[in-house]
C-alpha cells in the first residue's frame, strides 16, 4: 500500500512527506487554516473528552443563542459552559449512557457569568435517517461501529436535523456540535445546508483508507487511497458509500475551518464558522 504508515499516528499531527505520491485530486481535499477569524478561541467545557472550542468569548452568549449538542453520553461540560452563558441548549442521545445522563443533564444550573440564565434541554433521539431502529440495527460508519452497535441495545429513534429543527422550531443555530461516532457523514448535506453560526464536529475516517496531513500552515489535507488497491471491502458499504471527500469540499464551499486537532488515529476534530 502506498500510504502504509503515514497520516495521523498516536493522536499526533504529522506533516505529508515529500516523497509522497501523486494524488488524483478527486481523492483528496486540502482545508486551509483560518485562524485570524478566531485569534482568541475559548475552550468550553473540560481539556479532554466532552470540551469542545469556540471561536471566541462573544461566541455562543446570550439568551438568543441556540445550541444543538448530539452525543452526549455521560460528559456534558460542553453543554454546561454553554448554559452557564445564557444559551438555550438542546442536547440529543439515544444511547443507555445518555439516557442515564438525562436527569443530571437537565439540572444543569448555569453560574456566574452574567449573560443570563441559560437552559439545558435533554432529546432522548439521536440524529441520523428518520425512523425506528431496533437493538443492533442502527446503520454504522467505522470507527464509531463497534460503539453504535453496542449501545444500540435498546430501541433508538432518529431523526434528521431539518426535522427536527423544524419541531422545535429553529430557523438558525447558534452553535452545531455534532459527536456521533461516524454518523455524521450520511448527515453531512443536512449540516451544510442548514443554517449554523458555528460547527465543532468529530469526522471519522476508516483506516488504512484515509490519511489525514497538517499542511505548512497549519490545515488540514485529507487523502483517500483508492479502494481498487484493498483486498477487502469496507464494512460501511453495506449501508451505502459516501464520498467524505467531497462531502468535505461542499462543507468548505461554505464554511471557513478556524481550528483542528486529532483524536485517535483515525478521528478528527474540526472548528468552522459559517461564511456570511
Amino acid at each position: 500500500r502506498q500510504w502504509a504508515g503515514l497520516g495521523l499516528g498516536g493522536g499526533r499531527k504529522k506533516k505529508r512527506p515529500a516523497s509522497a505520491p501523486v494524488v488524483d485530486p478527486s481523492m483528496e481535499i486540502t482545508i486551509l487554516l483560518q485562524a485570524n477569524l478566531c485569534p482568541n478561541t475559548v475552550r468550553a467545557g473540560d481539556e479532554g473528552d466532552g470540551g469542545w472550542w469556540l471561536c471566541g468569548a462573544d461566541s455562543a452568549v446570550g439568551n438568543d443563542c441556540v445550541v444543538y449538542s448530539f452525543g452526549i453520553r455521560e460528559n456534558f461540560s460542553f453543554d454546561h459552559y454553554v448554559a452557564g452563558r445564557g444559551c438555550t441548549v438542546h442536547g440529543f442521545d439515544p444511547s443507555p449512557a445518555g439516557l442515564h445522563s438525562e436527569a443530571s443533564y437537565e439540572s444543569i444550573t448555569p453560574t456566574g457569568t452574567g449573560h443570563g440564565k441559560g437552559q439545558a434541554i435533554y432529546h432522548p433521539y439521536g440524529l441520523g435517517n428518520d425512523g425506528t431502529y431496533e437493538p443492533g440495527t442502527v446503520p454504522f460508519r467505522w470507527p464509531g461501529m463497534g460503539y453504535l452497535r453496542d449501545s444500540n441495545s435498546n430501541q433508538w429513534t432518529l431523526k434528521t436535523l431539518p426535522r427536527i429543527q423544524t419541531e422545535l422550531e429553529h430557523d438558525r443555530i447558534t452553535v452545531l456540535k455534532v459527536d456521533i461516532e461516524g454518523g455524521e457523514w450520511d448527515m453531512m448535506t443536512d449540516i451544510i445546508q442548514s443554517d449554523w453560526d458555528e460547527l465543532c464536529m468529530e469526522l471519522h475516517f476508516y483506516p488504512g483508507y484515509f490519511y489525514v496531513f497538517e499542511t505548512d500552515t497549519g490545515g488540514l489535507n485529507i487523502i483517500e487511497e483508492h479502494h481498487a488497491t484493498h483486498q477487502i471491502q469496507r464494512p460501511e458499504q453495506s449501508v451505502g458509500s459516501v464520498s467524505r471527500i467531497q462531502l468535505l469540499k461542499k462543507l468548505n464551499e461554505v464554511a471557513d475551518m478556524f481550528l483542528w486537532e486529532p483524536n485517535g488515529d483515525d478521528c478528527v476534530e474540526v472548528y468552522f464558522r459559517r461564511k456570511r
